[in-house]
């Protein structure tokens, strides 16, 4: 799994499990959207919640998506399910989150939500949208004004 961490706490409390979406930075710095939960999440008495973490071993040992509870795979990809493109300053078009290339790769650039969508097979309602400035949020660094929405930190 890509630009996740994943921790443990042995238990010591019932969030045992935290994974943190290292590409979905919040507004405090150093702190990301992560998912806390409970060996079964799913289960009317466990636990499975978004929130915001800062990655660290306050959090717990770091361990393999593999190593999670089957229930927390589960809900981990229906997290992952949702495939984000943003639109660029530079070339206009809308390229993968994760994409960090050159804007002439066509294997990487696409007319908008319809077109990623018929290349990539994902429907277009589990497609997200985000503008040019949470992607350099996203890397750390600031820009003013967004070329694309105009935001300005």
């Amino acid at each position: 799994m890509k630009n996740i961490r994943i921790y443990d706490n042995g238990g010591a409390s019932f969030d045992r499990y935290t994974v943190v979406f290292m590409n979905e930075p919040e507004y405090q710095p150093g702190t990301f959207m992560a998912l806390g939960m409970s060996e079964h999440p799913f289960h009317p008495q466990g636990f499975g919640q978004h929130c915001a973490a800062m990655p660290g071993r306050h959090l717990g040992k770091r361990i393999k998506f593999e190593d999670l509870p089957e229930d927390c795979q589960k809900l981990v990809k229906q997290d992952l399910e949702v495939s984000v493109i943003y639109e660029c300053g530079i070339c206009g078009s809308f390229h993968p989150w994760d994409f960090d290339g050159d804007c002439r790769d066509d294997t990487n650039r696409f007319a908008g939500v319809e077109d990623y969508a018929a290349k990539t097979g994902i429907p277009e309602n589990e497609i997200e949208v985000r503008c040019m400035c949470d992607r350099i949020e996203a890397d750390g660094f600031e820009q003013e004004p967004c070329p694309v929405c105009g935001k300005t930190a």
